[in-house]
């Protein structure tokens, strides 16, 4: 399970490799397996685990943390030309809620910094 702390370093390195990427339609694949990489890295799942998907018409990727209380499915996901953390919370107790949070929503840079690109904007 991630924790409040790993939970925020994700989100902060997540950010960062954002906006190292400029936004093309169509070429977003890769850039999403490279950042969801950089959040399974500080989650301490392996890349072999990060799966493609599909969830609500936006493609990303996806990967699952799991221990004995629940799993956390952490989805990275673009939405146009905004790109999306989600994490869908199911606890092993079916007395138990599940949980689906968004925990960022940046746009991605349409320009790079040599066209006078200033980074990804955020919100959550």
């Amino acid at each position: 399970m991630a924790t409040g702390r790993v939970l925020a370093n994700m989100i902060s390195k997540i950010k960062s490799a954002v906006t190292n990427f400029v936004h093309v339609p169509g070429v977003l694949q890769s850039v999403q397996r490279l950042i969801g990489q950089v959040a399974a890295t500080e989650a301490g799942v392996n890349h072999s685990e990060i799966r493609n998907v599909t969830y609500n018409g936006m493609t990303g990727v996806c990967f699952d943390i799991t221990n004995d209380e629940l799993k956390e499915t952490h989805y990275l996901l673009q939405n146009s030309g905004k790109f999306e953390y989600y994490v869908l919370t199911q606890p092993n107790d079916p007395s138990k809620k599940n949980a689906f949070d968004r925990h960022l929503s940046l746009q991605m840079p349409q320009k790079t910094p040599a066209e006078g690109g200033d980074g990804a904007s955020s919100s959550s």
